[in-house]
């Protein structure tokens, strides 16, 4: 289904039913053949299909807005995500409408609809406590949306509270670049959103080194070189980071290990190993 706010989307409304006009001629011919005709006031209303809201341990039945599919609410945040994304690729706007908060999200997130739909799960992980859920999305163009799910509203409808989405277009496409924003994620501990640039073996090696390679936490100074063959394996590309310790004195190289073509065609998970 086509969007119908500035951005593409998912989920519908109702329309009126049409008078219908019979004509004296078509009437006459109608009363010969038959005892009688029906008109269109006549005949019985088929009522709309209704979409199950589990609460607690019952469900309860609300009628639809119109034709719908049913709908499932999952019960965890990387299932009810996915549902979500799901919907918005399939440009379900009342779907997408039962999942987001209100109609405004529901507007804002259609313009996912025309991104390119093979969205992968880069992980899910607790934000504001226990009472909220982000789960962070990319796709082949490296467009990257992050779902915040609702801990209480889970298993029942409007459970996705927010969303945030960065265009693939703000990512690099020339190896330094790329490496400093996974440089910088890693400063940070952010290991989910780390896996939209490096697989996810080298984001767990990474996050091992976290201490060794910050040792004064996100606020390390680091330099990004250029790419050249790795240290003691020229078939390899690696690009050096080198992080300095202003309090103690001193620096480290770590070499990452790069799928060069995959960063210069603009794709994810770039970054293929880390080594020291």
């Amino acid at each position: 289904m086509a969007a119908t706010a500035s951005m593409p989307g998912t989920l519908p409304g109702s329309s009126r039913p049409s008078r219908l006009l019979v004509s004296t001629a078509a009437l006459a011919t109608c009363v010969s053949a038959l005892t009688g005709c029906a008109t269109a006031a006549d005949r019985p209303t088929v009522p709309a299909p209704a979409v199950v809201i589990p609460t607690g341990d019952r469900a309860t039945t609300t009628p639809a807005p119109g034709p719908a599919t049913p709908v499932t609410y999952p019960a965890t945040a990387a299932a009810y995500s996915q549902a979500f994304l799901a919907a918005i690729v399939d440009g379900d706007r009342a779907r997408v409408g039962a999942f987001a908060k209100d109609a405004a999200m529901t507007t804002a997130v259609m313009s996912y609809h025309d991104r390119d739909g093979q969205w992968k799960l880069a992980g899910c992980q607790a934000t504001g406590g226990a009472q909220s859920t982000v789960c962070v999305y990319y796709n082949l163009d490296i467009d990257v949306l992050q779902v915040y799910v609702d801990s209480a509203r889970l298993g029942g409808p409007h459970a996705v509270a927010s969303f945030s989405g960065t265009d693939g277009n703000q990512v690099p496409s020339d190896a330094g670049g790329y490496v400093g924003q996974f440089v910088d994620l890693w400063r940070l501990g952010s290991d989910v959103a780390m896996r939209v640039y490096a697989t996810t073996s080298t984001v767990k090696a990474a996050m091992s080194r976290y201490a060794t390679v910050f040792p004064i936490d996100a606020s390390t100074p680091y330099d990004v070189g250029g790419p050249a063959p790795c240290p003691g394996n020229s078939v390899a590309v690696c690009v050096p980071v080198t992080t300095r310790d202003p309090i103690r004195g001193g620096s480290r190289t770590t070499y990452l290990t790069v799928d060069l073509p995959k960063i210069l065609s603009h794709k994810p998970n770039g970054i293929v190993g880390i080594d020291r």
